[in-house]
C-alpha cells in the first residue's frame, strides 16, 4: 500500500497529518515488519524479522501487480557469491511479467 492509502480509513479515527504515517512507516521499517518496495514507492508487510532470509518482490511491468517471495541466506550468497553484510535489511526487486497480463501488442506482433 502507498502511505495516503493508509492514512485514508485513519481519518475517521482523528489522523489526518501524512508526516504521522510516514513516520509510523519508517519505524516499522526500521523494526523490519513492513518492507519500503521503492519501484512502486509502496510499502509490503512481512511480518516479524525472521534471521536469514530477505523478501524478494517480483513487480509485473504492465498491471504492477506484486508478487513476495523469501530467499534464504545461502541463496543471497550463491547469488553475489559473498555474504551481505546484513541479507535481511537487503529487498530485491525484479521486474517481471504476470500470468495473468496479456503481453502489450508491440511484444506479440512478429518482427
Amino acid at each position: 500500500m502507498k502511505a495516503y492509502e493508509i492514512l485514508e480509513p485513519l481519518h475517521e479515527q482523528g489522523i489526518r497529518a501524512p508526516m504521522t504515517v510516514y513516520r509510523a512507516l519508517e519505524n516499522l521499517v526500521r523494526l523490519a515488519i513492513v518492507k519500503k518496495i521503492a519501484t512502486l514507492n509502496a510499502y509490503h508487510f512481512v511480518g516479524f524479522a525472521q534471521g536469514g532470509h530477505c523478501p524478494a518482490f517480483l513487480i509485473c511491468k504492465h498491471c504492477m501487480k506484486t508478487e513476495i517471495v523469501e530467499v534464504a541466506d545461502g541463496q543471497l550468497e550463491t547469488l553475489f557469491r559473498r555474504k551481505p553484510a546484513n541479507s535481511f535489511d537487503t529487498t530485491i526487486e525484479m521486474m517481471t511479467e504476470c500470468t495473468g497480463c496479456p503481453k502489450p501488442p508491440s511484444e506479440t506482433a512478429p518482427h
